[in-house]
C-alpha cells in the first residue's frame, strides 16, 4: 500500500513539474517598444496606447514607452537628447521584440535609425499622415501599419447637413508638419463643393491677437473647421486646449473638427480618426505576430478607421437639428427620451391595436351593408356602362385636342427656332460690324496717308518725265524731286510698319474668354518668369501683395500680357532708371483691384488724357496701341474701368476695376 502512494505521489510531483514547464513555455514574455511623437499630456496619447493594450490581455507582455515630446519642442537639441537618452536604454536593456510608433515624427525617427537600433525588428506604426512615407516605409518586409488620413470631405458634407445655408467654409490651421498636410487635403476639396467658398485662417502669417480679430468677421451661418492650432507666426506656443479657448470665445457659430480629442469639451465634431480604433489595428498585429505569422504578410491598412461622432450639447447650443444627420452619426452627451428609446415599440403596439379596432369594425359594417350591396351591385355595373361609353368619346375628344395642340406646337417650335436663327444671325452681323469698324479706324488712317504719298510719288514722276521729255530738267529741280520722292517712300514705310504693329498688337490681345480664368499666384510667377528671359529687365525690382484674392476670372494669357506690357511701358518710359514697380491685388467692398505702380519720372499732366489714344505713343519706336487695347478689353469683356491715377505723386500708377461679384475667391 505504501509503494501505490509513493508511486501516486512521484507522478503527482512529475505532472506538476511538467505542467510548470509547459506553463512557462508558453509565457514566454513579448517585449514591446512604443515610441510616442508627443507626450503623455498630450490628447490623443491614452486613446492610442488604449487601443494597442486592447486585444492583449492573453499574452504575457511589457509594454514600454518613450516620448519624444516633439510637439512642444521641435527642436536639434530635444531630438538629439531623445536620441541619446534612447539609445542608453536600449543598451542597458534586454532587447525588444515589436517597436510601435504613434504619430508622423516617431516612425520618421525610427526609419532614419533603423539599422542602428531596430535592425531586424518588426515595426508597427500607428497615427501617420504623410501617406506617401507610409508607403515607401511599407515597403520594407519589416515595416507595415495604420495610415491615418483625416475625413475632411466627409466632415464638410456634415457640416452641410447641419448648416445648409452656408456659403463659405473657413480652415484653420498653423505651421506643423501635420496641420498644413491637413490644409493641403482641405483645399482639395474645392471641386467637391462649388457652392461654397473656401477660405483659410493661417497662424503661419498672423499672431494670436491677430487671429482673434480675424475670427470675428466669421458669420453665423459659416462653417468653421479646426484643423490645427498650436503655434502662431511668432513662434508663440499653446496648447490644444488654449487654442480651442481662442476660437470659442470670438465666433458664434460650431466648430467642426476631423478628430476625437476636443469633442465634448467645445467641438461639434465631424468624419473624426478614431487613435482607439487605430490602436486595435495594431494590437491585432501584435497578436498576429506572437502566433508566428511573418511580418511582410501583414498588409499596409490603408483606409484610416474614422467615423462620425456629434456633440449633441452643442447641437442644442445652436439650436440645430438632430434629425438632419445621417442615420450613422454617433451622438454623445444625448439622452433618448422614452419616446424615442422605445417609440419604435410604442408605434406598433398601437399600429397593431388600430388595426385589429378597423378590422372589427369593418366585419361589422361589411355585414350590415352586405344586403345593400348585392342590390347596388346591379345599379352601378348599368351606371358603370354608361359613364365607360362617355369615357371613350371623352377619350377620342381629348385625344383629338391633344394631336391639335401638338401640331400647333411643332408649328410653334419652328417659328421660335427661325427666330432664333434670325437673331443669332444678326448678333453675328452686328459683332462683326463693330469690329470692322474698329480695325477700320485702326488701320485706314495710316493706310489713307501712304495712299496720299504714294499719288504725290505719282505725280512728282510724272513732273519729271515731262521735264526729262521737254530736256529742261535742271540738277536742283531733279535734286528737289529725288528728296520729295524719299519722304514719301518713308512716309509709306513709316504708315505700312503702323499697321504692321497694330495687327500684331491686336493679335497679341486677340484670344481671351470671359468664362477663364487665372491663378493670381501663377500668373504672377510666370510674369517674373518672362521678365528674366530679357535683359532689357535687368534694373527691375518686381514686387507683389496679395490682399484676399487667390483666383481672377479672366484668362491667364491676358492677364499675364496686360501686367508685361505695363511693365514694358514703366521700362520703356524710364530708361535710364532702375525702377521698382509693385503689382497689386487686392478686394474693396464689392470692386476688386489690380493696381500696377513705379517709382520712375511719371506721366505729365499734360499728357495723361492722350495715352489711352490709339497712336500715341512718346516712343518713336511704339505705335501706341498697348493701353487702347487693354482699356478695350477690360471695359468691354469684363465691364471694368482701366485708368491712370492723377493723384499719384510718387511716380506712375495704373487701375484696374472689376466687379468681384463672381469673379474672385478669397484666402486670408
Amino acid at each position: 500500500m505504501k509503494k501505490v502512494i509513493l508511486i501516486i505521489i512521484t507522478l503527482l510531483i512529475t505532472s506538476a513539474i511538467f505542467l510548470s514547464s509547459a506553463a512557462d513555455g508558453d509565457s514566454q514574455e513579448v517585449r514591446i517598444l512604443m515610441i510616442s511623437s508627443y507626450s503623455p499630456s498630450f490628447m490623443t496619447f491614452f486613446d492610442q496606447i488604449f487601443g494597442v493594450k486592447s486585444l492583449l490581455e492573453d499574452i504575457n507582455y511589457v509594454l514600454d514607452v518613450e516620448f519624444m515630446d516633439s510637439k512642444r519642442f521641435y527642436t536639434e537639441e530635444n531630438f538629439k537628447n531623445f536620441t541619446q537618452n534612447l539609445e542608453y536604454k536600449l543598451k542597458n536593456s534586454l532587447p525588444y521584440d515589436i517597436i510601435v510608433t504613434a504619430d508622423d515624427n516617431a516612425i520618421n525617427f525610427v526609419m532614419e535609425n533603423k539599422d542602428t537600433y531596430f535592425i531586424n525588428t518588426p515595426i508597427l506604426f500607428l497615427g501617420v499622415n504623410n501617406k506617401e512615407n507610409a508607403k515607401k516605409y511599407a515597403e520594407d518586409d519589416y515595416v507595415t501599419g495604420v495610415i491615418e488620413e483625416p475625413s475632411i470631405k466627409d466632415t464638410i458634407e456634415l457640416a452641410l447637413d447641419l448648416l445648409p445655408k452656408a456659403r463659405k467654409v473657413y480652415a484653420i490651421v498653423d505651421s506643423t508638419p501635420s496641420g498644413q498636410g491637413d490644409l493641403t487635403t482641405f483645399l482639395e476639396q474645392a471641386k467637391y463643393f462649388e457652392q461654397l467658398e473656401f477660405e483659410v485662417i493661417d497662424t503661419s502669417y498672423l499672431s494670436f491677437n491677430a487671429f482673434d480679430q480675424t475670427l470675428q468677421r466669421i458669420e453665423k451661418d459659416d462653417i468653421v473647421l479646426l484643423l490645427s492650432l498650436y503655434v502662431d507666426k511668432n513662434e508663440v506656443r499653446i496648447s490644444f486646449k488654449e487654442g480651442l479657448e481662442h476660437i470659442l470665445d470670438h465666433i458664434n457659430t460650431p466648430v467642426f473638427h476631423p478628430y476625437q480629442h476636443g469633442i465634448g469639451e467645445g467641438l461639434i465634431g465631424g468624419k473624426v480618426i478614431s487613435h482607439y480604433e487605430q490602436g486595435r489595428y495594431i494590437s491585432q498585429m501584435i497578436l498576429n505576430l506572437v502566433n508566428g505569422q511573418d511580418i511582410a504578410t501583414l498588409k499596409l491598412i490603408n483606409e484610416s478607421p474614422n467615423k462620425s461622432i456629434i456633440d449633441y450639447k452643442i447641437l442644442q447650443a445652436f439650436n440645430l437639428n438632430k434629425d438632419a444627420l445621417p442615420t450613422n452619426v454617433e451622438l454623445i452627451n444625448y439622452s433618448p427620451t422614452l419616446l424615442e428609446e422605445y417609440g419604435l415599440f410604442i408605434l406598433t403596439f398601437l399600429m397593431i391595436i388600430v388595426i385589429e379596432l378597423i378590422i372589427i369594425i369593418s366585419l361589422i359594417l361589411n355585414i350590415k351593408k352586405r344586403h345593400h350591396i348585392e342590390k347596388e351591385l346591379l345599379e352601378k355595373n348599368k351606371e358603370i356602362y354608361q359613364k365607360n361609353e362617355a369615357i371613350q368619346i371623352f377619350n377620342k375628344t381629348l385625344e383629338d385636342k391633344v394631336t391639335e395642340r401638338t401640331t400647333e406646337l411643332e408649328l410653334a417650335m419652328d417659328h421660335l427656332k427661325n427666330a432664333q436663327d434670325r437673331l443669332v444671325k444678326k448678333e453675328t452681323l452686328l459683332s462683326f460690324s463693330k469690329l470692322s469698324n474698329k480695325i477700320n479706324h485702326m488701320i485706314n488712317t495710316p493706310l489713307g496717308i501712304a495712299f496720299t504719298d504714294t499719288t504725290y510719288m505719282i505725280k512728282s514722276l510724272k513732273d519729271l518725265e515731262n521735264h526729262i521729255k521737254s530736256e529742261r530738267v535742271s540738277k536742283s529741280t531733279l535734286s528737289n524731286l529725288i528728296a520729295e520722292s524719299q519722304d514719301c517712300i518713308e512716309n509709306i514705310q513709316s504708315s505700312i510698319r503702323k499697321s504692321i504693329m497694330t495687327l500684331e498688337e491686336m493679335k497679341r490681345f486677340s484670344t481671351y474668354n470671359k468664362t477663364d480664368y487665372a491663378l493670381v499666384y501663377d500668373s504672377t510667377k510666370l510674369l517674373t518668369h518672362n521678365l528674366k528671359q530679357n535683359s532689357k529687365f535687368d534694373n527691375v525690382k518686381l514686387q507683389f501683395e496679395y490682399q484676399n484674392i487667390i483666383k481672377i476670372h479672366m484668362h491667364e494669357m491676358i492677364l499675364n500680357r496686360i501686367l508685361y506690357s505695363l511693365v514694358e511701358n514703366a521700362v520703356d518710359f524710364n530708361p535710364d532708371k532702375d525702377l521698382t514697380i509693385t503689382i497689386l491685388f487686392l478686394k474693396e467692398a464689392d470692386q476688386v483691384k489690380i493696381i500696377i505702380e513705379d517709382d520712375g519720372k511719371g506721366i505729365p499732366k499734360d499728357e495723361q488724357d492722350k495715352i489711352f489714344q490709339p497712336y500715341y505713343s512718346t516712343s518713336p519706336h511704339k505705335i501706341g496701341m498697348g493701353l487702347f487695347i487693354i482699356e478695350t478689353i477690360i471695359y468691354e469683356t469684363y465691364q471694368g474701368k482701366f485708368y491712370l491715377d492723377p493723384t499719384y505723386e510718387k511716380g506712375c500708377r495704373f487701375v484696374i476695376t472689376m466687379d468681384a461679384s463672381e469673379e474672385f475667391h478669397h484666402i486670408d
